[in-house]
């Protein structure tokens, strides 16, 4: 696969990345540090700043950068959101498009960042949500009754079918 992103120059690239890093708003840290006084040295700046979080958080936003890439088959550019209504019908089925896959980010305990076609798709954890992802990305149709057995109790109907909805909507999956 090759990314639509052509290297651009190393001080651009760095301040791209800051700037997105910014964008993802992480907080690997709750407690508060000591108020810096008005006529302290520059040189105290390094006992607040923590240098290994902020190359975490910049290595989560350039992971979160590619992935949303790789999701749109290597095109900088999202897919429309397109409005689309899910069948009058229960009985059909979901698939994936091979060419983009789904890629997750495990955000927390909670929350799972879903990357379909460059654009990022929020959703609540589930066990079994790597394993119809995978089934996606496979090509596999997916029956809606079987996905409501997957991925039921834990989710309900209408986050299923608001599931369905989202990738629908960015064209991740198609009806069959």
């Amino acid at each position: 696969m090759v990314l639509d992103y052509i290297n651009p120059p190393r001080n651009r690239f760095e301040n791209e990345l800051i700037a997105e890093t910014a964008n993802e708003k992480l907080e690997y840290h709750k407690e508060y540090e000591k108020p810096i006084k008005m006529d302290a040295p520059l040189s105290s700046l390094s006992e607040i700043v923590n240098l290994e979080s902020i190359q975490k958080k910049m290595e989560t936003a350039l992971d979160r950068k590619i992935k949303s890439l790789k999701s749109n088959g290597g095109i900088r550019r999202k897919s429309n959101k397109i409005n689309t209504n899910l069948p009058n019908t229960n009985t059909f089925s979901i698939k994936g498009k091979e060419i983009f896959p789904i890629y997750i980010d495990e955000q927390d305990s909670i929350y799972t960042i879903l990357f379909a076609r460059g654009h990022r798709i929020v959703k609540q954890n589930h066990p079994n949500l790597p394993t119809l992802i995978d089934k996606l990305n496979s090509g596999e149709a997916v029956s809606l009754s079987s996905l409501i057995q997957l991925m039921e109790p834990t989710w309900d109907i209408v986050e299923i079918f608001g599931f369905i909805q989202e990738l629908l909507s960015v064209e991740a999956v198609v009806i069959i």
